[in-house]
């Protein structure tokens, strides 16, 4: 009882102390690993996108195939009413007849005995499969503290991801989707405090005074969009791009190689 319960505190001093959901997602299958010792786990969370579920973590002997391993839609809107717990040898059997034939093989074939449906003000936001290939049942000391760590998890990654949302829009232009100027200043920052070799090109649009004077604010924003637009399909996703000025830009690449740059 004693170490199962250092495990949980463990668990809970780490998802408290941070807003990443990396480190949530990793606090959280290491406590499950160590409490429960299944033959596998396999999390699968909902990237913001409808009824898109991707794999986040997996451990252990859990073969996953994506095809097989993401509900149905039946499926999810008969967890999305049910008991967040689905032991799929004894209450949950009836979870197996809302899934195609070569889902419910998958199951077999890895064993999974239990679904875990992780939700947030009932809104399903990931699922996580437990394996035992000794088909024994979890005691239910066990299962409590699953509850527990799922629901404590959940609750975190929320908090994750109101944070990384506000954070990102803090950073965002509204009008480019570009990153703002004072995200350019905290990545010139960076990259001269770790010393790394960077290119910054600086741009701006020629008499674009004359052109909102003549034209008007909002095709002088469309402007700024459709601008902002062509640099976002020629840099790569190592470059940054950023609107710094009413119509001036930047771009930070990695290294000095200038005629590679521009």
């Amino acid at each position: 009882m004693r170490e199962r319960e250092e495990v949980f505190d463990h668990f809970i001093t780490a998802v408290i102390n941070t807003l990443n959901a990396d480190e949530i997602y990793d606090a959280a299958i290491e406590a499950l690993q160590d409490i429960l010792q299944p033959d596998g786990l396999l999390l699968m969370m909902n990237q913001n996108t409808h009824h898109v579920f991707s794999v986040i973590r997996k451990c252990g002997s859990i073969a996953c195939t994506k095809s097989y391993s993401v509900p149905t839609d039946s499926m999810l809107q008969e967890l999305k009413d049910s008991p967040n717990l689905i032991m799929l040898n004894d209450t949950g059997k009836h979870i197996l007849d809302l899934l195609t034939p070569r889902q419910r093989n998958w199951l077999n074939a890895e064993h999974i005995t239990a679904i875990y449906t992780l939700k947030y003000n009932q809104v399903i936001i990931g699922f996580l499969y437990l394996a035992a290939h000794d088909g024994q049942d979890f005691a239910p000391e066990e299962l409590r503290y699953l509850e527990k760590i799922c629901y404590y998890s959940s609750y975190a990654l929320r908090n994750a991801n109101l944070y990384q949302n506000a954070y990102r829009a803090s950073i965002t232009d509204d009008l480019t989707s570009l990153y703002n100027r004072k995200h350019a200043f905290e990545c010139i920052d960076h990259v001269c405090q770790h010393q790394k070799p960077s290119t910054l090109i600086v741009l701006d649009i020629d008499d674009f005074k004359l052109y909102n004077e003549l034209y008007g604010a909002q095709e002088s924003d469309n402007l700024i969009h459709r601008f902002a637009q062509v640099i976002l399909q020629e840099i790569s996703s190592k470059d940054i791009g950023f609107r710094f000025g009413a119509d001036e830009f930047l771009i930070l690449k990695a290294g000095t190689d200038i005629a590679a740059n521009v």
